[in-house]
């Protein structure tokens, strides 16, 4: 019985999975608080953990619901905001009635060395965090997942 229940358990827990990340894993402390993930080509999403990292980034969240994005290079040094473009965001959980993933999208705007923007409704914990942002002729991708 407590084998079945452990397993239970197990496979919701695996059900908030997202795409087992993108980008390689890293173990870098936030300069923030926040949580640091790897920035990759966005044509290299399907590569999951074995996409090249281009650079590395931190999500902050305030009780408001402002979400902060911090650019580093892959040493964490803080990175100049002005050769990049425009970004947007995802924001994704699973709906409470449907059990759903439900998507949420939201615009970032730049703020002296990070980009700001406003989470569009509350999430349901856990939740993930999809940034995109635009540099010459790519687009980047970073995935915050499992946040709370």
């Amino acid at each position: 019985m407590k084998t079945i229940l452990f397993v239970i358990l197990l496979i919701g827990n695996l059900s908030y999975a997202h795409d087992e990340g993108h980008g390689p894993k890293l173990g870098d402390q936030p300069k923030f608080g926040g949580n640091v993930a790897a920035v990759i080509d966005k044509t290299e999403i399907k590569k999951g953990t074995k996409a090249k990292m281009l650079y590395k980034a931190e999500l902050t969240k305030s009780n408001k619901n402002v979400v902060r994005v911090y650019l580093y290079d892959k040493d964490m040094k803080p990175l100049k905001l002005d050769d990049f473009k425009k970004a947007t965001g995802e924001l994704l959980f699973k709906d409470r009635k449907t059990k759903k993933m439900t998507t949420h999208e939201f615009a970032f705007t730049k703020k002296g060395d990070h980009f700001e923007g406003s989470l569009p409704t509350k999430p349901r914990r856990p939740f993930n965090v999809d940034v995109s942002i635009g540099q010459e002729s790519k687009t980047l991708f970073i995935a915050f997942d499992n946040l709370n």
